[in-house]
């Protein structure tokens, strides 16, 4: 039995990333386009469209980002890989004391209201910290 479910979470697993559908930027509503543009002079950006939101997937400063965008344009987050030595202290440590696992993947989040937060995958687990570092919860890959 453990086997088998064990098998419909790969197949799940490989299955979700094809929801996703990439899109030609020309279809991208031009709300958006707008918005993407004031706040990204310059940028190209390779773009899906997931859930009716619309993802702008580019690299800023040298960093790999992914903003979304709903269908008016509004910015609803916008992920940014850091170095794991980009986190905030408490959450390194957490790190440090918690986890066995090397970290693999850093990301800042920031919400449509400028909200921050961290998201950390070591391993399975995604650990999940506030604009401070505190640990707010895990869960997994």
């Amino acid at each position: 039995m453990k086997v088998f479910k064990l098998l419909i979470l790969l197949c799940l697993y490989h299955t979700f990333p094809a929801l996703a559908q990439k899109m030609d930027p020309k279809a991208v509503p031009q709300p958006v386009q707008e918005v993407f543009i004031k706040e990204f002079p310059g940028v190209m950006a390779d773009w899906e469209l997931s859930k009716g939101q619309y993802i702008a997937s580019f690299k800023h400063n040298e960093y790999p980002m992914q903003t979304v965008y709903n269908a008016g344009g509004q910015r609803l987050e916008t992920h940014v890989t850091i170095d794991e030595k980009e986190l905030p202290a408490p959450a390194s440590d957490y790190m440090s004391n918690h986890n066995s696992a090397p970290v693999t993947e850093a990301t800042k989040i920031i919400t449509h209201n400028d909200k921050v937060s961290f998201r950390v995958l070591a391993g399975t687990q995604y650990m999940e910290f506030d604009s401070k570092g505190n640990y707010l919860r895990s869960r997994n890959k």
